[in-house]
């Protein structure tokens, strides 16, 4: 955690809660590679839930952060993170926003279903979609060892552009697909754009299959 020039009671709120999370905490204070509050990572297995998770604890303490990749590559600098390791970058708080800002959603959806990693809403457990190019779908189960989270893998196919079908066995489920977005100027003084993907289920099945899922995309353009 990279929060120079935050208030040490806020930086102290902030790493109790990533802490009470189960994340170890390092705090350093490297110079920020933005003008913005930011999460950099490197991807792995279960980084949406990792990612939630630490967004969760920001807008507890009314933080909110963007969201960018920053991979290893064979020189590692202070802004590269390897696979299990993220970078968070707070800022101190700009008090005066400007009076009107223009809106900076983007004109085409920055997320396919292909490159979302979808997380369950509404269901007791935490499950996770991850949907590839081939037509195959990995089901995690988050609460199970994060080496034996996959439970299945069903085939999935879009009925339309609106519709996702998965089938597992002789066993059907069908989504509705939509997308939404919010854009706002937080504490900071960032102009935040958030994309979703939603699939939510168009009749009552059985867990993991019934719950709705969500993707979000987060970034400061």
């Amino acid at each position: 955690m990279h929060a120079n020039g935050v208030p040490e009671a806020d930086k102290e709120k902030i790493r109790a809660g990533l802490e009470a999370k189960g994340f170890a905490v390092v705090e350093r204070d490297n110079e920020s590679p933005s003008k913005n509050n930011a999460i950099l990572y490197s991807p792995y297995k279960g980084l949406e839930k990792d990612l939630h998770a630490i967004e969760n604890v920001l807008a507890h303490n009314g933080v909110t952060a963007g969201r960018g990749f920053a991979i290893q590559t064979d020189q590692i600098g202070k802004h590269e993170y390897t696979a299990g390791n993220i970078g968070l970058y707070i800022m101190p708080s700009v008090l005066q926003l400007p009076a009107e800002r223009k809106s900076k959603v983007r004109a085409e959806f920055p997320i396919t279903i292909t490159e979302a990693e979808f997380v369950s809403t509404d269901c007791e457990t935490e499950y996770g979609f991850q949907f590839s190019e081939n037509g195959t779908l990995i089901v995690d189960d988050f609460t199970r060892e994060i080496d034996a989270t996959e439970i299945a893998k069903p085939n999935w196919s879009k009925k339309s552009d609106e519709v996702i079908s998965i089938s597992n066995g002789n066993e059907q489920f069908e989504y509705k697909k939509y997308e939404s977005h919010r854009e706002h100027v937080n504490e900071y003084n960032i102009h935040l754009v958030i994309y979703n993907i939603w699939l939510e289920p168009l009749e009552y099945y059985r867990v993991p299959f019934g719950c709705t899922y969500k993707s979000t995309y987060a970034e400061a353009p």
